[in-house]
Order: structure tokens, then sequence, then C-alpha cells
């Protein structure tokens, strides 16, 4: 498990990933039913010990997710309920229509390993991209992984194919 502070801040283009670190850092911190909307704000006057606690965990939970953005996602989490946060934030990253199902089924089909990166490298790079295409509903198959792995290899790696 990272610490708070070791996995990439969310930006434009790392949503997946960071969604589930995020999640994993909220529930380990026991916050994410305020950001899931599971727990609910009390009934009761706003001075009861109830709604304090309910408060001052909503605002801990709006916090670690505020403190895990890059600058440029700030306009996406001014809201003070945490729930609405992760709400906005995966409507505005979370694209599912057919333009990113194709875009992103194209740029996994066409991959191609670089001679300076190590086949680890390699290996992650392809899978990150097919567990972009697995967040949005599209099935990757270890068919499809293999295909994808061993097309986008160099010719230096034919003897090997």
């Amino acid at each position: 498990m990272p610490s708070d502070n070791s996995f990439p801040k969310l930006k434009e283009d790392n949503y997946y990933e960071w969604r589930m670190l995020m999640e994993a850092i909220l529930v380990r911190k026991g916050l994410i039913e305020y950001v899931n909307g599971m727990k609910k704000m009390p009934p009761g006057s706003p001075n009861t010990k109830a709604v304090l606690a309910f408060s001052r965990k909503q605002a801990e939970a709006r916090a670690e997710i505020v403190l895990q953005v890059e600058t440029s996602q700030l306009s996406h989490v001014r809201d003070p309920d945490p729930a609405v946060i992760w709400y906005n934030l995966e409507t505005v990253h979370r694209a599912r229509g057919f333009a990113t199902r194709l875009m992103l089924r194209r740029k996994f089909h066409m991959l191609k390993k670089a001679d300076d990166v190590s086949m680890q490298a390699w290996i992650a790079q392809v899978r990150r991209v097919a567990f972009q295409l697995q967040e949005i509903d599209v099935d990757i198959s270890d068919e499809d992984l293999i295909l994808v792995l061993t097309l986008g290899l160099p010719s230096s790696y034919g003897n090997f194919i």
C-alpha cells in the first residue's frame, strides 16, 4: 500500500489509476463512506455532537482528495461535500463514449516498444492501457494482451516470438 504521498496526484491523464489509489487511502483512513455517499448527515442541529463529528470527517475526506490533485484540477474540487467532488471528478475524467472507446482501443493496438524501454516497463505500459479500457467496460482478454505485447515488440525480438 502506498504511503499517502507516494502516488501521482490527479491530472488530466491518470484518473483511473489515481481513483484506485485514492479509494485505498480513503478506505484505510475510514473516510470512504463520506465520499461514496454511504454516510449521510445525521439529523439534528449543527451543534450536536453527531453533526459536528460528521462534518469533521467530511472535511477530512475532502482534504484528503484536495491534497492529491494537481493545481489544474482544483476547479473540480471546490465543493465542500466530498461526495459531490468525487462525482464531479468522475464526470469530468471518466469518459465512456464511443469516441473514447475507439481512441483507447486504437492506442492499445498500436502500442510499440521503444528500444530504450525495458521489458518490464513495456509490459506495464500495455497493462496500463488495458486497465484504462477495462475501466470503461471494454473486455480485454489474455489473448488481446499477448497479441499487443508481441506485435509491439521490435524486429530484434523476432527469434523469440
